[in-house]
């Protein structure tokens, strides 16, 4: 008789016992089960109903917004915890009658083929902590399987996707139906009471600062800016007010037509 670590679409996980002799598998319960009409006792199941039970849970975040900051008066922004993120639910205003929704758009939903590499890695990732559990019975041959499993289904989704599969959570707009700051602070009241909410705020308007470069021909008056006339066209100020870059991104320029006594 050999063990193998399972895992089934009824959302049970364990060890079934592997007889050779007819070829058969069977999911076995702590205490027992009946296999032929006999009992056999001592052997190891484990049953799971939480599916994410490998998940440290989230801990709830509390918005501390107050009705003088800058956001929309109509809306509001809920970022689910990892557990429900790994649900694909589908949300609509009825998920939120309670606080007047009108629509809910999904703002980070995964595409299908990132859904499909998150769901193999979730699903390893699932099979190597039932393995931890169940390490005294498994065998160290089997356990290193598992784990080079998961290793190998990571590095294809890291490969093949830009999603920190981790840290994901999914990320809901709410439109309401009245437009009022003081509604939407009511509603995030509200929904924090739900468990798999990982944080309800408002949607806040940010205004970026302008960031002024050091450049001595940036700083000529607007009559003589023919030298960098795109800068303030692009609005590069702004856009350096949310970032000014990072070395480690390398650009490439491709052109014609240089001049040698140019000192730039």
């Amino acid at each position: 008789m050999n063990n193998q670590f399972f895992y089934n679409q009824y959302g049970d996980y364990g060890l079934d016992y592997y007889y050779p002799s007819n070829q058969n598998f069977h999911q076995c319960k702590v205490g027992g089960y009946l296999h032929n009409n006999e009992h056999y006792s001592g052997d190891l199941r484990i049953e799971v109903e939480d599916p994410f039970f490998y998940l440290e849970p989230d801990k709830q975040i509390f918005s501390k917004a107050t009705i003088d900051e800058n956001f929309t008066d109509n809306a509001v922004i809920i970022v689910l915890n990892r557990a429900s993120s790994r649900d694909r639910r589908i949300f609509t205003e009825l998920d939120f009658s309670d606080i007047g929704a009108l629509y809910v758009k999904d703002l980070d939903k995964l595409s299908d083929k990132e859904f499909g590499y998150a769901q193999n890695l979730w699903e390893a990732e699932k099979r190597m902590a039932l393995a931890e559990l169940t390490k005294t019975t498994a065998s160290n041959e089997m356990l290193q399987e598992i784990h080079q499993t998961y290793i190998d289904i990571r590095e294809e989704a890291e490969a093949n996707t830009l999603v920190n599969f981790d840290q994901y959570r999914r990320v809901l707009l709410v439109r309401l139906n009245q437009n009022s700051k003081e509604n939407v602070l009511n509603a995030i009241r509200k929904l924090q009471n739900r468990e798999y909410i990982h944080l309800a705020e408002p949607n806040f308007i940010f205004e970026p600062e302008s960031i002024i470069p050091n450049d001595h021909y940036f700083q000529l008056p607007t009559s003589n800016q023919g030298y960098q006339w795109s800068v303030n066209n692009l609005s590069l100020p702004q856009a350096w007010g949310i970032t000014t870059g990072s070395p480690t991104i390398r650009v490439g320029i491709v052109g014609h037509g240089l001049t040698k006594g140019i000192q730039s």
